[in-house]
């Protein structure tokens, strides 16, 4: 006779058993199937009641949304025709009257668009920073017409160009602010950001303290003849960071404001004059008064040839093999002093030829003497 076994409280059978999860298994697959088929049976009304109701949104704002494309065309057409009127009535201005001209029509029909279609936060967001646009733009046109009359056009760019974008950053800021955004935490996190930047682009910011200095001191000025350093030419253009030199050979030199003002500059057009001198070497049996006549004959009579303080020649050397004369002459234009020296040289060769005066070149006299009876060693004789 088999007796009972006892089982103990560790052997109880424990819920989350195979048996169990056999059982559960069905009853997840059937709700997943239900779930799937409702889905699927529903989900072509939900399409069809989603295109209904955009349909309908649609055609009620279809009569608001063919004026608004009308009005922007509309605007759009009167805007390129502003563009070209600008441009042929203010040719000084340039591209900055037909650039400001365009982004202030593109503004309008903005602003017209969102306001035909109800969105009124949208257009007064618009119509702020196309007030600070406007009044922008009409800076830039009244600096490029005042450019031409200011004696330091330099400085109209300056003033001009902080006072825009301080005008379109405000824009900014304002219609931002109407649309909800604050940006007073990005401008705090910037100026911390400004710190780093500014220890990071120590060269950039002395290029731009530099710059505020050239034309504070206006050490020199657009137009001005300058050497800096190795480089000469025309100062054609001074921004904030860079001043732009035209070279002799008609290149561009971009040359950092903190090397301008950390270099020794030599601005030829702070004076009304510049002296251009023309060596030219004589024998020693030359007529200086000969050569001084026909050297001053060879001055040509030209406007940027001075003749108060006229032109001189003075003996400027006794060289070993030559007389020196030295052509002097003053000129307003410092940019022809290496066009006219160029020239006088090839007409003092020509002049000198003409009047028989010769150009003295390098030349030694040997002169040789006897040496004294038993002077020279090895039998070698004595030159005679």
């Amino acid at each position: 006779m088999m007796q009972p076994t006892s089982l103990s409280p560790g052997a109880l059978p424990r819920p989350d058993t195979a048996a169990d999860t056999t059982t559960l298994a069905p009853q997840i697959g059937r709700a997943a199937r239900r779930i799937l088929t409702d889905t699927t049976l529903t989900m072509p009304g939900r399409i069809a009641s989603w295109a209904e109701g955009v349909w309908e949104a649609a055609v009620a704002l279809a009569p608001r949304i063919a004026v608004a494309l009308l009005s922007v065309v509309i605007v759009l057409a009167l805007t390129a025709w502003l563009r070209a009127s600008a441009r042929q009535r203010h040719p000084e201005a340039g591209e900055a009257a037909g650039r400001g001209v365009a982004i202030s029509g593109g503004l309008v029909a903005g602003i017209l668009a969102a306001a035909l279609l109800g969105w009124t936060t949208l257009a007064a967001a618009l119509l702020t920073f196309a007030v600070f646009y406007a009044l922008s733009a009409l800076l830039a046109v009244a600096s490029a017409r005042a450019r031409r009359r200011a004696q330091t056009p330099e400085v109209v760019d300056l003033a001009a160009l902080v006072a825009r974008y301080a005008l379109l950053v405000l824009g900014a800021v304002e219609a931002l602010g109407i649309l909800g955004i604050n940006l007073g935490g990005v401008i705090a996190g910037l100026g911390i950001l400004g710190l780093a930047v500014g220890f990071a682009a120590q060269d950039t910011f002395a290029n731009l303290i530099s710059g505020f200095l050239i034309l504070w001191d206006r050490s020199l000025r657009v137009g001005d003849w300058v050497r800096v350093g190795e480089a000469e030419g025309r100062v054609r253009r001074i921004t904030l960071r860079t001043t732009r030199v035209e070279t002799r050979d008609e290149g561009i030199l971009v040359i950092p404001n903190k090397d301008v003002t950390g270099s020794r500059l030599f601005n030829y057009s702070l004076h009304p004059t510049t002296r251009l001198r023309v060596p030219v070497g004589v024998s020693y049996a030359t007529d200086v008064d000969a050569a001084r006549a026909a050297l001053l004959s060879l001055v040509p009579e030209e406007p940027i040839v001075r003749r108060d303080p006229p032109p001189f020649v003075a003996v400027s050397a006794l060289g070993d093999s030559a007389v020196v004369l030295e052509l002097v002459l003053f000129l307003t234009d410092p940019a022809q002093l290496v066009p006219m020296r160029w020239r006088l040289q090839e007409a003092v060769l020509a002049g000198f030829r003409r009047h028989g005066i010769e150009i003295a070149f390098p030349q030694l006299d040997v002169h040789l003497r006897p040496a004294a009876p038993g002077a020279l060693e090895g039998g070698v004789p004595a030159p005679r």
